[in-house]
Order: structure tokens, then sequence, then C-alpha cells
């Protein structure tokens, strides 16, 4: 007589981490570009004060995200 597991069996399929990861990066650096292109004729160098904080935010939310979804 086999033993019967105790554990439950998975609720459904599991997320692939590596292409969230990789939508992340490509969200990310085309933001910081998007905003770049849109911003450094009329703004000059806060352009990239402005595409970089806007990049981080954008990169935050999704690792908050991310840690939310593990659990």
């Amino acid at each position: 007589m086999a033993k019967k597991s105790s554990a439950p069996p998975p609720a459904g399929p599991q997320p692939n981490w590596r292409w969230y990861w990789i939508r992340t990066a490509l969200i990310t650096v085309l933001m910081f570009v998007f905003v770049l292109w849109f911003m450094l004729p009329r703004s000059g160098n806060i352009a990239y004060v402005w595409a970089t904080v806007l990049a981080l935010a954008i990169l935050g939310y999704f690792v908050a995200s991310y840690f939310m979804l593990k659990k």
C-alpha cells in the first residue's frame, strides 16, 4: 500500500516568473526612453531626472507586485 501525500494539489497553473521580469524590464526601459524622447527637446537635462524617477516608480510597482503575488 502506498502512502498518501498530505500536501494539497496545486490550485492552478504556476506563473512564469521569468517572463514577468522580462516584461518588467522592457516596460521600464521603454518608459524611460519614451519620457526622455518626449521631454528632452522642451525641458533639457531635467528630462533625465523625470525619466529616471518615473522608470524607478514603475520598477518599484512591479517589484512590490511580485512580492504580493508570491505570498
